[in-house]
């Protein structure tokens, strides 16, 4: 019983920080399973459908950025609950948007709101996970994307094509989806990692403070890892390359 009270929270914490990934990777590829159908909705060329999943990858960086700076400020779990009410949200209004134009507007934005998740979710997962783990956990923290993709097609396959909501349907279910998660993650405690290092008194610190804090960590970490830096840039390029190359067309 000693070993599953330690055991459970650790566990409990990456499965909901997956499930957010997967949410995510669901939320992203919606677009790309019922671009056809969006074409025909819009009545515009296929070409300028993708133009949105274009600006929703362009507007991660953004987002991870600004999500970054108030993870770090404020903590992991509140700041990922938060932004993944917003997908939710956000993809509410993909499905019932009738212009194009707010159409674009709403996946650029919600390319911001996706370039939280991964940082927020993968900062929790691992940096409470045991360092001999890392490696494995994070190969499987990933494929939650992959699944998230799998669990979209089903229902383009399924709920799709056999409702009168049509396309739309794809991203009702993701929105209820989303919104599952993101109340899970509210009842699941902060990160033990950022806690401590937080200290007792930095939550009656005001943001201008807490942010400068991160400023001048960001400044000390690029100044004695750059090269580090550049190579993960660079990996992670190519890793996206294969990646939407195939899937986000």
């Amino acid at each position: 019983m000693h070993v599953l009270r330690i055991s459970y929270p650790l566990e409990l914490i990456f499965l909901c920080r997956r499930a957010a990934w997967t949410a995510d990777g669901y939320d992203f590829n919606a677009v790309n399973l019922v671009a056809t159908d969006l074409s025909t909705a819009y009545d515009k060329d296929l070409s300028d459908i993708t133009l949105s999943i274009t600006l929703t990858l362009l507007f991660r960086s953004l987002g991870a950025l600004i999500f970054g700076i108030i993870s770090d400020c404020f903590g992991r779990k509140w700041p990922l609950s938060a932004d993944l009410w917003i997908l939710a949200g956000l993809q509410i209004a993909t499905a019932h948007v009738t212009e194009f134009s707010s159409f674009i507007a709403v996946r650029a934005i919600f390319g911001i709101a996706m370039g939280g998740v991964w940082g927020l979710a993968a900062a929790m997962s691992m940096e409470n996970m045991p360092v001999e783990a890392r490696g494995l956990f994070s190969g499987l923290l990933q494929q939650g994307y992959s699944l998230g993709y799998l669990i979209a097609a089903i229902i383009n396959i399924t709920l799709v094509r056999h409702t009168s909501e049509g396309y739309k349907a794809i991203f009702e279910f993701g929105a209820g989806f989303t919104g599952l998660v993101a109340l899970t993650v509210m009842f699941i405690p902060e990160s033990h990692i950022f806690a401590n290092a937080d200290g007792e008194n930095a939550g009656q610190m005001p943001f201008r403070i807490k942010a400068a804090g991160v400023w001048r960590d960001l400044k000390v970490a690029s100044r004695s890892y750059w090269k580090m830096f550049l190579y993960c840039s660079v990996l992670s390029m190519g890793f996206n390359w294969m990646s939407h190359g195939s899937q986000g067309k």
